[in-house]
């Protein structure tokens, strides 16, 4: 199995750096991060055009794409391990979109829709939540008490 996160924006030093580091080290598959710098001028519609091509210039060809979305399904953290081991493909890219959220076409290429809950979080923050679950499916799915059930 492959991870992959593809966000938009760059994570800069500090604590959430760390602990994201921290969860990344404690992958035992292959996992990349690609962070992509988008515009930060023009309309709300003019920088999602301009972050959907980056998104899709770096989405492989070969992966089953989970899109992180506020209106996506609300998933538990048994379901995620699920939906990981279950992917149709062995690449498995999870998608941050920007501030803006994403185009209609991003949520179309995604094999699954996924939610952290109804609130609005910040994006930086979603990544390191994101790196703890993709920790957390890979000790769930060694049936290792991390996860404590």
């Amino acid at each position: 199995m492959r991870l992959q996160i593809i966000a938009i924006g760059k994570m800069k030093s500090g604590a959430l750096k760390e602990l994201f580091d921290d969860y990344s080290r404690r992958l035992t598959c292959s996992f990349l991060l690609r962070e992509l710098e988008s515009k930060t001028k023009g309309s709300a519609e003019e920088i999602k055009l301009d972050e959907q091509n980056l998104i899709l210039d770096a989405l492989p060809r070969d992966a089953c794409v989970v899109l992180l979305d506020e209106r996506g399904e609300d998933l538990s953290s048994d379901a995620l391990a699920f939906v990981i081991k279950h992917a149709p493909h062995e690449n498995v890219v999870f998608v941050v979109g920007g501030a803006y959220g994403v185009t209609s076409l991003i949520r179309s290429k995604a094999h699954k829709i996924i939610s952290f809950g109804r609130v609005t979080w910040p994006h930086m923050l979603v990544r390191v939540m994101l790196m703890e679950q993709l920790y957390r499916s890979q000790q769930i799915l060694k049936n290792h008490p991390y996860h404590k059930r």
